[in-house]
């Protein structure tokens, strides 16, 4: 059968396994910087990413994402991690989290690669099956490497499953 499992009979499914992508923004102020001296106090970035939700997963998605950051640091950022959707296939509204692990690089300063954490809830509003909206909040990033950096904010983006 080509319905997902976790679909009642004569409800349509609003989660489809397979390739996803996705763009969004994010805004993470800085609770703890490793210099006062420091060029800002908000990191933005423009992210890009590619997820993939296996078949007999349907909750699961495994995302790798780029980001092009600016504000308190020009940065390149690459990571990878898990997301979990607790809420059925069937609802519009979903709720879960993700736990991302990756690499981030300066452009500007010591051009200095620091290991990238990120913690998230996540909360979707699908506005079709192939279409939807997410916020990540609250975010938690840290990044280790020549000093630990602490920033506490939100993401928001569009995914359409392909």
């Amino acid at each position: 059968s080509t319905r997902p499992r976790s679909a009642p009979v004569g409800e349509p499914s609003l989660s489809r396994p397979g390739l996803s992508l996705d763009a969004g923004l994010v805004v993470l102020p800085l609770l703890r910087r490793p210099s006062p001296h420091g060029s800002g106090h908000v990191l933005g970035a423009v992210q890009l990413g590619l997820g993939y939700t296996p078949r007999r997963a349907p909750r699961l998605s495994l995302d790798a994402r780029v980001e092009a950051g600016f504000g308190a640091a020009r940065s390149v950022a690459a990571y990878g991690g898990l997301a979990y959707v607790a809420s059925p296939s069937t609802s519009r509204l979903y709720l879960g989290g993700a736990l991302d692990a990756g690499v981030l690089a300066t452009l500007s300063g010591a051009h200095a690669a620091s290991l990238l954490v990120r913690a998230s809830g996540l909360v979707g509003y699908r506005l079709t099956a192939r279409w939807a909206i997410e916020l990540g909040a609250p975010e938690l990033t840290l990044l280790v490497g020549h000093g630990a950096v602490v920033a506490l904010g939100a993401s928001a983006r569009v995914r359409v499953r392909l």
